[in-house]
């Protein structure tokens, strides 16, 4: 069994009399404990609410959310909290995620706080050095406050306070995006030696292609609240299978002059959120639309036994996807 299942997720939000907006509908995926599944896909895709979602910060208007079997939209609220320390989360911006008047030894031990009364100062800290040493710090640091710290060193004391509750799960959103490229490298290569470790799942939320293919173990795109691809994250970036993810893909830049290819672009603006879709959300900007786009939701179907893609052409498109590779 998954140590997360996320089962059809929907989550829809309202601003006084405005109008509706379906930020993630009837998402479903699951996390394997060891393993990391990606979420990719432009700004405004829903990513992070299902993040949120995920970590409990928000509850879905419908759906199941499960780690290790238990339905976290069906406990009440105390059980819930006490739940979140199974569920951490680092966030995109190190300096913004830590108080900035709290020392190093106070933003690392505050969870303890929370999630383990019981325990006595000298344990706290004790537990506080352990931790802070697995990324790399050392109690030299304990005094120190975010803003006497580089970029990199803020990053890890947000991991060092996401491990130091031995959670189960990790939500990654966009942990290394505001970091230079030397920094990146040696943040991922921290959270990659972590995760076999203690055997973590991560949940990474990311726009950087790049990473997503050297860090993932699964990947879904997003777009519009719906989920367009999912599948082994080498075969999604290698050989896309969804329009969408085939546009996404040849936008990114390439440092390679002569293997790279004009950009196969949608057309048109991306629809507002509030708009409600008769059929599949991309119908409108898509250059392999047909009349049976329109006329009913494309669900994420399987397309290999590994793989699924909310397309109706998708066989079609995609020479490589051969009849016998079909799931039944």
């Amino acid at each position: 069994m998954p140590l997360l299942e996320v089962e059809n997720i929907v989550k829809t939000f309202r601003r006084g009399r405005g109008p509706v907006v379906r930020a993630v509908n009837d998402v479903s995926f699951a996390v394997d404990e060891g393993h990391t599944t990606a979420l990719i896909g432009e700004s405004g895709s829903g990513k992070s609410t299902v993040a949120r979602v995920v970590l409990g910060l928000t509850r879905p208007d419908s759906g199941h959310v499960r780690i290790d079997g238990t339905d976290l939209t069906q406990i009440p609220e105390k059980q819930l909290r006490a739940m979140r320390s199974s569920v951490t989360a680092v966030f995109q911006e190190p300096y913004e995620s830590l108080n900035p008047r709290m020392t190093v030894e106070a933003i690392v031990g505050e969870p303890l706080r929370i999630f383990d009364r019981s325990a006595s100062k000298a344990t706290r800290r004790d537990r506080v050095v352990q931790s802070m040493e697995e990324v790399g710090l050392s109690a030299a640091h304990l005094r120190r406050h975010p803003g006497d710290l580089s970029g990199g060193q803020q990053q890890r004391i947000g991991i060092a306070r996401a491990l130091i509750v031995r959670p189960r799960l990790i939500v990654l959103d966009e942990p290394t995006s505001s970091l230079d490229l030397t920094v990146r490298a040696t943040i991922l290569m921290l959270l990659d030696e972590l995760q076999r470790r203690h055997n973590l799942a991560y949940l990474f939320i990311s726009h950087d292609i790049a990473t997503v293919r050297y860090f993932s173990t699964t990947t879904a795109v997003m777009y519009l609240g719906h989920f367009m691809e999912t599948g082994p994250t080498a075969d999604v970036i290698d050989h896309p299978a969804h329009p969408y993810t085939v546009a996404m893909l040849s936008s990114t830049l390439s440092v390679d002059e002569v293997t790279t290819a004009a950009p196969k672009r949608l057309q048109g603006e991306s629809p507002s959120p509030a708009t409600r879709f008769t059929g599949c959300p991309l119908a409108s900007r898509c250059p392999h639309r047909i009349d049976r786009c329109d006329q009913a939701p494309v669900p994420l179907s399987p397309i290999t036994s590994t793989r699924s893609s909310a397309c109706v052409r998708t066989t079609e498109l995609v020479p490589g996807l051969s009849s016998q590779e079909v799931s039944p």
